[in-house]
């Protein structure tokens, strides 16, 4: 009997979460509504893409969760699911077909249409887009979400207010490489370097592979920059070890201090993350009261600062440098990917605050 109601309750219990699982799948907050318009007259689907997806209609809807962008994009109709106009090609979608430059469906714009959509008006027209043969349409992807285009490069390039910019060229290479965003174009974050631009094949943006891809029919070609990452350095802040018998030692507040990770090439970064004296507790023994009374809140119990911990090839302490760029360069030299340098609390207490031990 027990086991009848056991196995009643686990049936039940995945009932409500397989219905709990759907509905969460269903919610109409997550949905989007596409239309996809050919946007010209002559355009159509091939008997074969007709037939796969049983349409009739020249216009497609397709409803998608929000989240599924990469799903989407790979299952739309492509170049070859079309009957171009004479003359063009397919060179992708578009949420605007007044003004392409801008507006092409990236993942970029996905999310930006997402996030601005008011409710209830998650319903979008993809219109397809059509280029004369023998050109490509060439857009830009920064690959990092820190990174951006200069404003004298978006004013000379009619303001976009995208980080995808494009370009629609022949085989002119004089055209490509004139238009092509260079280094000085580009706001870079600093804790990487631009490597240069190379398609999203992973093959380097010149003239050779340009040429090779646009004779294999590629119309619509992605550009994605190459960010190489500075060399960091973990840093981890130490108290000096506690004497026996003193009756004081230093600890972090909870959630602070303990360790950064920041840029080798200065130590000016640093500076703005090493703990205050407020992020720092001290504790001292009171004979009087027999117990340990905390200080902090930027109560000026010591002068202090952070030095340098020199250690030898047993990892013994040996002395301390003082912090700065010359000798944060010599502590960082020759450190691996993960190199990690150590500063220690150098401090003299204030006589009022010394250890009464009785």
């Amino acid at each position: 009997m027990k086991k009848k109601i056991l196995a009643t309750i686990v049936i039940s219990v995945l009932i409500m979460t397989f219905v709990l699982v759907a509905f969460v799948a269903c919610n109409p907050e997550d949905i989007t509504h596409f239309r996809l318009d050919l946007n010209d007259k002559d355009a159509d689907y091939t008997q074969e893409y007709r037939e796969a997806n049983s349409i009739e209609s020249r216009n497609i809807v397709k409803v998608v969760n929000k989240d599924l962008y990469k799903n989407f994009c790979n299952n739309l109709p492509k170049g070859s699911d079309m009957v171009a106009p004479s003359g063009k090609v397919f060179a992708g979608w578009y949420f605007d077909k007044s003004n392409y430059e801008g507006t092409e469906f990236s993942e970029y714009n996905w999310n930006r249409f997402q996030r601005d959509a008011e409710e209830g008006q998650k319903r979008y027209v993809l219109y397809a887009r059509w280029i004369p043969q023998g050109q490509q349409v060439i857009y830009f992807n920064l690959n990092n979400s820190k990174a951006d285009f200069t404003e004298a490069y978006r004013a000379s390039h009619n303001n976009f207010d995208h980080r995808t910019p494009e370009f629609i060229i022949n085989n002119d290479l004089a055209q490509k490489a004139f238009y092509m965003p260079q280094e000085a174009n580009l706001v870079i974050p600093n804790d990487v370097t631009f490597d240069g631009w190379y398609f999203a094949d992973g093959t380097e943006f010149n003239a050779v592979n340009f040429v090779a891809k646009a004779q294999a029919g590629e119309v619509q070609m992605e550009v994605v920059a190459h960010w190489i990452e500075k060399p960091k350095t973990y840093v981890y802040f130490s108290f000096p070890a506690e004497e026996p018998g003193s009756g004081k030692y230093f600890q972090f507040k909870t959630g602070e201090g303990g360790s950064v990770q920041v840029l080798r090439e200065n130590c000016s970064e640093l500076y703005d993350l090493l703990p205050k004296k407020d992020s720092i507790i001290y504790n001292k023994y009171d004979a009087d009261l027999g117990t340990s009374v905390q200080y902090d809140d930027g109560a000026e119990f010591a002068t202090f600062e952070w030095r340098i911990a020199v250690y030898d090839n047993e990892y013994n302490l040996t002395g301390t440098l003082e912090l700065n760029q010359a000798n944060w360069l010599i502590a960082t030299e020759g450190l691996d990917t993960y190199g990690s340098v150590n500063l220690i609390l150098q401090y003299t207490l204030n006589p009022e605050y010394e250890p009464n031990m009785g």
